[in-house]
């Protein structure tokens, strides 16, 4: 039974072929990108609503 593949592998493979020096793509780049996508989305969340938790809502509303 053939393994699934992302659909990306198999195009970045074939764009790969028309290079004169050919390389493989290793099956841990996609999950290791989405991981560091994940952490990086994370992390910007987790920052934005601390701070939006410890502003003043008085402050906040005297600007709208």
């Amino acid at each position: 039974m053939p393994r699934s593949r992302p659909l990306a592998w198999f195009g970045v493979g074939r764009w790969l072929e028309n290079f004169a020096f050919r390389t493989t793509i290793e099956p841990l780049v996609f999950p290791g990108a989405g991981l560091v996508v994940l952490l990086i989305a994370t992390f910007t969340v987790s920052f934005r609503a601390t701070r939006a938790a410890q502003t003043d809502p008085v402050r906040a509303l005297r600007h709208e």
